[in-house]
């Protein structure tokens, strides 16, 4: 379960917001340089709400991907947990399995 979490959480980062995070990074930098041309006051005005949309979309994506990193957060110290015990276990089972079994004579296993 925990690994298809974690593909889950890499896929989601790696394709979809990732590619909107440079979308609209990259139309932040055209609208900055538009914005230095001297461009008059309405243009100006449309171009400040646009990039208002467009940082609360990028805030709103943050906001998802810190939610996903708090999940990450807990699952990852559940997840190291559980491989020490699984280890304990495994280590006990060969420790078991390596002592000679004696039998007495007439038993079964």
């Amino acid at each position: 379960m925990g690994v298809d979490i974690l593909e889950d959480f890499r896929e989601g980062i790696a394709k979809e917001e990732t590619e909107d995070l440079l979308k609209l990074i990259s139309a932040f930098k055209t609208e900055q340089s538009e914005s230095q041309s001297g461009l008059p006051p309405e243009r100006l005005q449309e171009l400040m709400t646009t990039l208002d949309r467009r940082l609360t979309q990028i805030a709103k994506r943050l906001k998802h991907l810190d939610a996903k990193m708090k999940f990450l957060q807990e699952i990852i110290p559940l997840l190291y947990k559980k491989s020490v015990i699984m280890n304990d276990h495994i280590t006990a089972i060969q420790e078991v399995t390596k002592k000679p079994v004696k039998l007495k004579p007439g038993s079964r296993l």
